[in-house]
């Protein structure tokens, strides 16, 4: 087990199907024998693909990341519904006619800019108190309001009867499963997900995480993980001169150069390559909130 305690940052992680994103954090947690770690967007245990994962006092900014715009793979299955509209639910025939490639091609095309979409009731989402899943899985009547999403770009990438891989480009809180629920149900022959792949969050791409198996080795130790200041942030950042750590450790206001930023909006400040606080611009100066490493 590894006897070191003090990372700090951001770890991007390829979850294998079948494992759920609590199991992740889990393992992390248990390979480098730390207690604060987290993440900043589940995945549903089918599914596989990119999970950022914090570590540290870097788990306290998990708040203000911006996991905004996320990239999948999705696989769908054509000719049945299924209630939780991927392969864990109960499976029900809708047609047996072949849509064309034209067809689907155009269908998914119909779905691109901004659209209200229905949750799937077997979702994390709370309902009075309760997760969705759960009042689905005892036989209740979820009802999930409408939620505006924007599909910013989608597209086949290979069909053969009766599955359809497809890439989209969407934004934060976009159900895909639900996305395949709704091409399915407009080729009028019905569909659900057997398949999903995330592999962009923001500007991180899967092609840089590490797998399970490497998590898992002792050699994580050894493994670099990603500077605080290299993530997507909702706010933007500027650099600090290291003279100015203790103002800035201290909530004393600092001159740097905000450039065009206006009074009262919020911006982060570096040290190096470490996010060290969260502020806001007053008087042309980055007025230290809440600071985070010291």
């Amino acid at each position: 087990m590894i006897k070191k305690t003090n990372h700090c940052g951001f770890l991007l992680i390829n979850k294998p199907a079948g494992v759920t994103s609590f199991r992740v954090v889990a393992v992390v947690r248990k390979s480098l024998n730390m207690r604060k770690v987290g993440h900043a967007g589940t995945l549903d245990p089918f599914a596989t693909g990119l999970m950022v994962v914090a570590v540290g006092k870097a788990t306290r900014l998990l708040s203000y990341f911006l996991a905004g715009e996320k990239t999948y793979v999705a696989t769908l299955q054509l000719g049945q519904e299924s209630d939780t509209r991927d392969t864990e639910g109960v499976l029900t025939d809708v047609s047996p006619r072949v849509p064309t490639s034209q067809e689907i091609v155009e269908v998914l095309a119909s779905f691109e800019g901004k659209q209200m979409q229905t949750p799937p009731s077997h979702s994390a989402l709370k309902v009075d108190g309760k997760r969705a899943y759960e009042l689905a899985r005892a036989g209740k009547d979820v009802q999930l309001a409408d939620r505006e999403v924007m599909i910013h770009d989608i597209s086949l990438l290979s069909y053969e009867y009766p599955k359809v891989v497809f890439s989209a480009h969407v934004s934060t809180g976009t159900y895909i499963r639900s996305l395949g629920h709704d091409i399915g149900k407009k080729l009028g022959v019905g569909g659900y997900l057997v398949g999903l792949e995330r592999t962009k969050v923001g500007i991180l791409d899967l092609k840089d995480a590490l797998t399970m198996e490497q998590v898992k080795d002792t050699a994580l130790a050894n493994v670099s993980l990603q500077n605080t200041g290299s993530m997507p942030y909702s706010f933007p950042l500027v650099e600090a001169e290291e003279e100015m750590r203790y103002d800035i450790c201290h909530g004393i206001p600092v001159p740097i150069d905000i450039g065009d930023m206006e009074e009262g909006e919020r911006l982060g400040i570096l040290l190096g390559n470490e996010l060290v606080a969260v502020g806001e611009v007053k008087d042309k100066m980055a007025w230290p909130r809440k600071v985070f490493i010291v």
